[in-house]
């Protein structure tokens, strides 16, 4: 059996979706086409339940709420919770960035990564800037950290 690509993603690209961000046509695009391919069941989106504290928290209206908790009734877009063993991972890799000398994410950010780990995930989705930063900087976390995209570009005329 193949694996499934599953995307993996923070709370910037919910917030983005969401609340339908004005942002760069390459983003929109980027993030349209995700939805599209969760849409058809082509790919599985997969996060964090830190996601909720996250997302909840911020400046979201009634309907952005509402809208928000009716995601994850379908069966292409999964919730994990924060076990031991994702807790131990997120440790392990602020840990390994300090020794390293590279910027420590924040503890969100470090439980959505060593979630997207543990899962096997094909990329990792944020438009954080610092967390988009950490791209190809984690060896204890191959996966690629980027916007979402389109499998084709923007023809800008």
């Amino acid at each position: 059996m193949a694996k499934r690509t599953s995307y993996y993603w923070d709370a910037s690209v919910f917030i983005a979706w969401i609340k339908d961000e004005k942002r760069d046509p390459e983003e929109v695009a980027g993030l349209d086409a995700v939805v599209g391919q969760v849409d058809a069941k082509r790919v599985v989106l997969v996060t964090s339940a830190v996601i909720l504290c996250e997302v909840l928290v911020g400046d979201l209206d009634e309907a952005s709420t509402e809208r928000f908790s009716r995601l994850f009734d379908r069966p292409t877009i999964e919730m994990y919770d924060v076990t031991r063993q994702v807790a131990k991972r997120a440790g392990e890799i602020r840990q390994g960035c300090r020794r390293s000398g590279i910027k420590c994410p924040r503890t969100p950010d470090a439980i959505h990564i060593a979630t997207a780990s543990i899962l096997g995930a094909t990329e990792i989705h944020s438009f954080d800037a610092l967390f988009l930063d950490l791209n190809g900087k984690l060896p204890q976390c191959p996966i690629p950290v980027c916007k979402p995209h389109s499998a084709q570009g923007i023809l800008r005329l």
